[in-house]
């Protein structure tokens, strides 16, 4: 419709075009926006993951430590159970 518009109309039309070329591009940089939004969103959300999972291994190393130093679990059957999660 570009150039139907700018044979009938002259200058209109074309002004008309670049209107429309302007929006398509107004919408573009919208669409790119919400995208980076949406990484920024994700980066954050594993950042969080990643500490979340870095505390929860603390934890769990305290906990164990605890448990051995009060004789509830012995260094054998500790070592046991992480060859069984964690064989090398």
């Amino acid at each position: 419709m570009g150039w139907g518009r700018t044979l009938l109309l002259g200058n209109i039309g074309a002004q008309l075009n670049i209107d429309d070329v302007e929006a398509d591009v107004d919408e573009v940089k919208q669409h790119l926006e919400m995208m980076s939004g949406k990484d920024a969103s994700r980066d954050g959300a594993i950042d969080r993951l990643q500490r979340e999972n870095h505390d929860l291994k603390i934890y769990i190393a305290t906990l164990l430590r605890l448990l051995v130093s009060k004789n509830v679990l012995t260094s054998d059957e500790l070592t046991k159970f992480v060859d069984l999660l964690d064989p090398q």
